[in-house]
């Protein structure tokens, strides 16, 4: 028999257990015990044993939730004005740049102007929010 990996870890919710509260959780978890033998046991199939670790699983996360406080998790928040467009802006930017240093004589003065347009039209986008960028790469 193998596991379902897909089952849920509920690894959202960490637990502070640096402070105690063990013995507790032993105590409360020892009555559950009997009953979760009593699923493992009449284990005959994939589906039950995927059922029976979910249930444990569950039955841990409910003691611990019962028991321990829940760590605040910090949040990342999510950067509203960052988008799929301005990132690959910024890699033709990059790829401008890099274009820039490797050319020699005309074409550098030409990649020069063409970076720094693109430069401070890439600047103001990054300022304003809700633009449409196609507005500002025309070549």
């Amino acid at each position: 028999m193998c596991i379902n990996s897909n089952i849920s870890s509920l690894s959202l919710a960490r637990f502070k257990t640096a402070h105690g509260g063990h013995c507790q959780f032993v105590n409360l978890f020892k009555s559950k015990v009997q009953a979760l033998r009593n699923l493992i046991y009449n284990i005959s199939n994939e589906e039950e044993f995927n059922e029976t670790t979910r249930n444990i699983q569950l039955e841990i996360h409910r003691t611990c939730k019962q028991v321990y406080k829940i760590k605040r998790n910090p949040l990342i928040p999510n950067v509203t004005w960052w988008n799929r467009d301005l990132q690959i802006k910024k890699y033709e930017l990059k790829t401008l740049g890099r274009r820039f240093q490797k050319s020699r004589g005309e074409d550098r003065i030409h990649y020069k102007i063409v970076l720094s347009k693109k430069e401070l039209c890439s600047r103001k986008q990054s300022k304003e929010s809700n633009v449409d960028l196609g507005d500002f790469y025309a070549p």
